[in-house]
C-alpha cells in the first residue's frame, strides 16, 4: 500500500511534458509536424494562386483526424507567404481543394490514392508517412529510419502541380524521384 501511494505521488510530481518528451512516438510526431511547417519555407506556390482566390490564410489540411497530438501547437501564430497559418482537420475530401498542403496520415493507407489523383496537378502540396507515397504520385513522403524522420520528394509530381522545390530541400531529401 505504501509503494502504491509513493508511486501515485511520484506521478503527480513528474511533469507530463517530461513524460511526453521521453516517449519516442511523441518526438516523432513533433518532428513530422515541424517538417510540415518547414516545408512551407522551401516550397514556392504560384503567386497568382493566392491573389486569385483572395486567400486570407494558408491552410494545412489533415485528412480525418490529427495524428500529431499537441505537436500541432507548433503552428500557432505562424505566417506563411504573409498569411496566417491555419490547421484544418478535414473529413470532407472536397474541402481539401481549398488547402495549400494536404497531409495524409498513415492510417489512411487504404483509400488515399483516389483522393491523391483528384489533387494531381493542383497547386496543393501533398505529404504523408504512408510507405511508398511518392511512388503513387504524392509530393513528399516522410519515413522513420532508426528513430530519425527523413523525407523523399517526387519532383515530377511537384512540377506537375506548379510547385517549386528549393535546391536546399532537394539536397536534404533521402530520395528524389524524377
Amino acid at each position: 500500500h505504501i509503494i502504491c501511494c509513493l508511486f501515485s505521488s511520484l506521478i503527480l510530481v513528474i511533469p507530463l511534458k517530461l513524460i511526453a518528451e521521453v516517449n519516442p512516438k511523441y518526438q516523432e510526431d513533433k518532428v513530422k509536424a515541424a517538417y510540415l511547417l518547414n516545408f512551407t519555407k522551401f516550397i514556392v506556390w504560384p503567386k497568382d494562386d493566392f491573389t486569385a482566390h483572395a486567400q486570407k490564410s494558408f491552410s494545412i489540411c489533415i485528412l480525418n483526424q490529427n495524428p500529431f497530438g499537441n505537436s500541432i501547437e507548433l503552428f500557432k501564430n505562424e505566417l506563411v507567404n504573409g498569411l496566417d497559418l491555419s490547421i484544418v482537420i478535414s473529413k470532407s475530401h472536397d474541402a481539401l481543394e481549398q488547402c495549400q498542403i494536404v497531409y495524409f496520415p498513415d492510417y489512411q493507407n487504404q483509400n488515399y490514392v483516389d483522393i491523391l489523383e483528384r489533387l494531381t496537378g493542383k497547386n496543393i502540396l501533398t505529404v504523408s508517412d504512408i510507405p511508398g507515397f511518392v511512388y503513387k504520385g504524392g509530393h513528399i513522403g516522410l519515413e522513420s529510419i532508426n528513430g530519425n524522420v527523413r523525407f523523399n520528394i517526387n519532383l515530377a509530381a511537384t512540377t506537375l502541380s506548379d510547385l517549386k522545390v528549393s535546391a536546399k530541400l532537394l539536397e536534404l531529401a533521402k530520395t528524389v524521384v524524377e
